[in-house]
């Protein structure tokens, strides 16, 4: 089992409509192959002095291949999204972890 993180930071001035815009759009994501659930949570260890909050979302993926065909045929599409409604205004940073023990 995968675990896919993108950790946001989303500019103060448009958070709301940026986290109502992000509810179906990881919904969406969770209809592609081998996406099995996802965590939307909010990064509390950052005060929120310089005007941004920071969100991180975390996909369960079932294994590589599937998240190989999700950059391959999807991501692309799904990241530009976000880029045309919201513009500069977040950004975006991406990591991969294989899960070795659930307790």
């Amino acid at each position: 089992m995968l675990i896919y993180e993108v950790n946001l930071t989303v500019e103060d001035e448009i958070y709301d409509d940026y986290f109502a815009w992000l509810v179906p759009h990881v919904k969406e994501i969770l209809q592609f192959r081998g996406f099995t659930k996802a965590e939307i949570s909010e990064d509390k260890t950052v005060e929120n002095e310089s005007g941004q909050r920071k969100l991180i979302v975390h996909y369960t993926v079932s294994s590589d291949e599937d998240l190989h065909d999700y950059f391959v045929n999807h991501a692309a599409k799904m990241r530009a999204g976000a880029v045309e409604k919201f513009g500069n205004k977040f950004s975006a940073t991406r990591r991969m972890y294989q899960s070795l023990i659930i307790l």
